[in-house]
């Protein structure tokens, strides 16, 4: 049994999902699919479902019985982590709430030394500046966190998942 095209069709997966949380559309990625697969993926809303049914059919063609039902268990686990990314990336944190943070915090490090003065007189400016990195640092993870697909330095390596 020739499993090279179940790979291609792997890595397609892997390929489409990545581009999808990225809001991506770069059919040159594709180029182990035949042209009979590109073209049922073009044509589909969700690519990386596309594939799947694809992998499945396959799966279908070419496994026993026995195989198929481990094979297929698998592939709904995948199937399922797709939605919840797909949940990550389609929930952002509405501006208004970011916006408030923001402030909130600002009035809090604004305030916060006029609090310490009298417990820690000359070290205040220490605390104060030990807490203010400590809340940024946390404020900037938070940020991050809102769009964690996108192809900034410190955002999640999908590449590492698609070979690229």
């Amino acid at each position: 049994m020739n499993v090279i095209p179940l790979a291609n069709l792997v890595s397609a997966y892997a390929y489409a999902l990545k581009q999808r949380l990225r809001g991506e559309d770069n059919i040159g990625e594709y180029n182990m699919l035949s042209a009979k697969q590109l073209a049922f993926m073009e044509n589909s809303m969700n690519r990386p479902v596309a594939i799947s049914a694809m992998i499945t059919d396959w799966i279908r063609r070419y496994c026993t019985h026995v195989e198929i039902r481990v094979i297929e268990v698998y592939l709904g686990n995948i199937i399922d982590a797709q939605g919840a990314l797909e949940r990550i990336m389609l929930c952002p944190i509405p501006f208004s709430y970011v916006a408030h943070v923001h402030h909130i915090l600002l009035l809090y490090l604004l305030t916060l030394p006029f609090c310490l003065l009298v417990d820690f007189g000359w070290y205040t400016s220490i605390a104060v500046s030990m807490i203010s990195i400590s809340l940024l640092g946390i404020d900037q993870a938070a940020t991050h966190i809102e769009d964690p697909f996108g192809t900034d330095p410190s955002g999640t390596f999908l590449f590492i998942f698609s070979n690229k």
